[in-house]
């Protein structure tokens, strides 16, 4: 063989390995997008954080005032489609890490 041979075999070899690399990484781009188009939205609402941004020293209703806005937002964002999670308390927490002991 001369080297002739041996670099038009390289680029054969590369442009084969590129355009076959290329169309199964595209298939499977494909199917990622087409998996996470079918997933809706999620927003986690972390009440304890919500409410410590609240006002201190406020009247009670005023409080009440802005948990039925902060609940009104959430409702908004439920009808529109959004998956709205509130993380488990504390103590919920602690049973799940001790009972499964990955935390």
């Amino acid at each position: 063989m001369d080297i002739k041979s041996i670099v038009i075999a390289a680029i054969l070899g590369a442009s084969g390995g590129f355009g076959g690399s290329y169309y199964v990484m595209d298939e499977q781009m494909a199917s990622i997008h087409e998996r996470l188009n079918q997933t809706p939205p999620v927003v986690v609402v972390d009440f304890a954080k919500v409410a410590s941004a609240y006002p201190t020293g406020s009247p009670q209703e005023a409080l009440e005032k802005l948990m039925v806005n902060t609940n009104n937002a959430i409702l908004k964002l439920k009808d529109a489609g959004i998956w709205c999670l509130m993380p488990a308390p504390l103590s919920v927490r602690q049973v799940i890490c001790t009972s499964q002991r990955r935390c």
